[in-house]
């Protein structure tokens, strides 16, 4: 009993038709700016829309900075066989099959880190491979944090397969040449034999 007259005692301000309570009330509409019903309907529209701009502006904000902070930390994930595989491409190795043959890695694994630099974007993926402007961030950054004897080796291996490769271009284009000037030559004596007789 004790307990339901204390409730009642607790509820009685809100439960009594205090004028005072209705006094405030109407004393704090009555400070406020009257405007027609038109007005405001679009104000208020208004000022959600700006509102609702204003959060899109810092959800977008949050997810630029959280989108780069991941950046930022799957760059510091970066291996050795992704900073040769960005390193290769920007050399000119532009296909899976040379990535693969020229780096001395599965095609699998080749795959996998590919996949991964696509989706962190350091590579696009058209009909080749091309470098972004955030994979050449990420090679100088993994040649700053990490020391010569770690990325050093890899480079000088590109390169060296890279002088390898354009080797073995120069000697086929030039064996390609001495077979062109044999068959011209032969074409021509068969003009002039055929020419004559």
């Amino acid at each position: 009993m004790e307990e339901d007259s204390e409730e009642k005692e607790m509820l009685r301000p809100l439960l009594s038709d205090d004028s005072s309570l209705f006094t405030k009330e109407r004393d704090h509409k009555s400070s406020e700016r009257v405007i027609a019903p038109e007005k405001s309907l679009d104000e208020i529209l208004r000022k959600l829309n700006e509102l609702e701009a204003e959060i899109r502006g810092l959800e977008n904000k949050e997810e630029r900075t959280s989108r780069e902070e991941e950046v930022k930390e799957r760059s510091a994930e970066l291996d050795e066989i992704d900073y040769a595989i960005l390193k290769a491409v920007s050399y000119g190795m532009v296909t899976f099959k040379d990535l693969s043959r020229k780096l001395q890695i599965k095609m699998f694994a080749v795959e996998k880190h590919v996949d991964k630099l696509i989706s962190m974007r350091y590579l696009r993926f058209f009909k080749h491979l091309i470098l972004t402007d955030r994979g050449v961030n990420a090679i100088a950054d993994y040649e700053e944090r990490e020391s010569e004897e770690v990325w050093k080796p890899i480079d000088e291996f590109i390169t060296s397969v890279g002088k390898v490769d354009e080797a073995r271009r120069e000697r086929i284009q030039r064996l390609v040449d001495k077979a062109l000037l044999v068959a011209v030559t032969i074409l021509i004596i068969l003009i002039i034999y055929f020419g004559f007789f």
